[in-house]
């Protein structure tokens, strides 16, 4: 049973982690779209 425990607190961590890298990328995405945007509509 502990063992099983053990590899659920491992799994929750590793998809929080996941999550998290997941939620950065995005806004890494819509940082550089958005400052593409900007610029495009600067230089307009």
């Amino acid at each position: 049973m502990l063992a099983y425990s053990t590899y659920l607190h491992v799994y929750q961590v590793k998809h929080v982690i996941a999550l998290i890298e997941h939620c950065s990328f995005i806004k890494y995405v819509l940082v550089k779209f958005h400052l593409k945007r900007i610029k495009s509509f600067c230089f307009e």
